[in-house]
């Protein structure tokens, strides 16, 4: 089924929301310089009944044709399509923390992180809450509820505003992820190094679904590292001037 539905199409049709094969265009490629949505390449046409391909600039003739599967990382299109593509920029690790259960506040807290649409829901689509040189406005709040104190719950407002609660509350929030991403590269069997000493082998070219895992792997090990490198450089920025949002250079 999952290979059937890698290559299905999304139709509305009246009310109703289908998966649809269609001959030859469940050929398409997907190519990740593309930055257009899918709607942008495939749509239903109601009066004929068709579904349709438009392409986003011009293509000689004979040439093949690409579509976008959406802006995925190489995790996600491994998991979905059972490819990954080398030149592939997007890189994202969905992570989130829980409320530690001997917490006194837990139930406050739980409240208030059930109650904003920030917060409510902790997904693991693919979309990512940590990327290379930053991290996620939904992870940010809800670590920075997690770790309020007694004398920073009346605050908590302004987790949802992208803004700190405290200076101690912010460099926690640093500190906690910092040490979250430490410890995730630390459970990995391999380090950065051997991974790209694995994937540099011959053998991967004859084990394709090896070279294929390996890259993921190697990827979400550099966004854990990007990350903790860039939290540094929002701790010294925080520690330099309490009162800047976004903390650093690392965001426009």
């Amino acid at each position: 089924m999952s290979v059937i539905w890698s290559r299905a199409f999304g139709v509305s049709k009246g009310e109703k929301y289908l998966r649809v094969l269609c001959p030859a265009m469940d050929m398409f490629n997907h190519d990740v310089t593309l930055r257009n949505p899918l709607d942008d390449f495939v749509s239903f046409d109601e009066e004929k009944q068709m579904m349709m391909h438009q392409v986003p600039k011009e293509v000689m003739a004979g040439s093949p044709l690409h579509i976008s599967y959406g802006q995925y990382s190489n995790a996600k299109l491994l998991y979905s399509y059972g490819f990954v593509a080398p030149e592939n920029s997007r890189q994202a690790v969905d992570f989130w923390m829980k409320i530690p259960p001997t917490d006194p506040y837990l139930k406050l807290k739980q409240t208030v992180l059930d109650s904003n649409k920030l917060t409510q829901e902790q997904t693991y689509d693919f979309c990512g809450t940590l990327f290379k040189n930053d991290v996620d406005e939904r992870l940010l709040a809800t670590l920075r509820v997690i770790l309020m104190n007694e004398q920073e719950i009346r605050l908590y407002k302004k987790a949802f505003e992208s803004s700190i609660l405290s200076a101690r509350n912010e460099l926690a929030v640093y500190e906690n992820l910092q040490s979250s991403c430490l410890r995730k590269l630390a459970n990995y069997p391999t380090t950065l190094e051997e991974d790209e000493t694995i994937l540099a082998e011959t053998k991967t070219e004859l084990d394709p679904r090896l070279s294929f895992a390996v890259r993921v792997r190697i990827e979400d090990k550099q966004v854990l590292s990007g990350v903790i490198d860039t939290l540094e450089q929002w701790k010294l920025s925080l520690v330099s001037n309490p009162e800047k949002y976004p903390p650093s250079s690392t965001r426009s």
